[in-house]
């Protein structure tokens, strides 16, 4: 198999593991956010304790902050004091 016919075999993967990502988080029904809500991380925050005061009553807490990790571009559920969140608010 050619270099670039492994290339674009890669990229395409990756795409459809992003896609279907998306998916798996939207799964349950949530639509577009209605508004986002920016918020500073406080000393003591985690992912966690901010989306259990900002999450829908109908989204599991942990649906919730995947999508907020994702939403922010973050590798992991680490944050820090004076960081700049921005929430998905449905």
């Amino acid at each position: 198999m050619s270099l670039n016919r492994k290339k674009l075999l890669g990229i395409l993967f990756v795409f459809f593991l992003g896609f279907s990502s998306a998916l798996t988080v939207f799964a349950n029904g949530v639509e577009e956010p209605a508004e986002v809500r920016e918020i500073v991380v406080q000393s003591g925050d985690t992912l966690w304790s901010i989306a259990a005061s900002h999450k829908p009553d109908s989204m599991d807490i942990r649906d919730y902050i995947h999508t907020v990790a994702k939403f922010n571009g973050l590798n992991s559920h680490d944050i820090k004091f004076g960081e700049v969140l921005s929430l998905p608010l449905y």
